[in-house]
């Protein structure tokens, strides 16, 4: 929908004819992403705290390899 009206406006005003080029449309996407994670992000990542939620397959691995670990003899302590 941004297109069409891009494409819309580039008949009067030339600069809008830059929204023609993929590379442009591409850029603009994915800095437009990026600057959406920075801003909901710490927020999401508050919240999960918040709510205790933790990723299961992390912990789980976690103790696992911490029941495993032997000592290693030419590791020095």
């Amino acid at each position: 929908m941004l297109l069409a009206l891009a494409q819309w406006l580039a008949q009067d005003v030339r600069f809008f004819s830059v929204f023609n080029y993929i590379t442009l449309r591409t850029m603009l996407a994915a800095m437009t992403a990026l600057g959406m994670s920075f801003l909901v992000g710490p927020v999401m990542i508050r919240k999960l705290t918040a709510y205790k939620i933790v990723n299961q397959c992390a912990v789980m691995g976690r103790k696992r390899i911490w029941s495993r670990r032997v000592r290693q003899p030419w590791v020095a302590r």
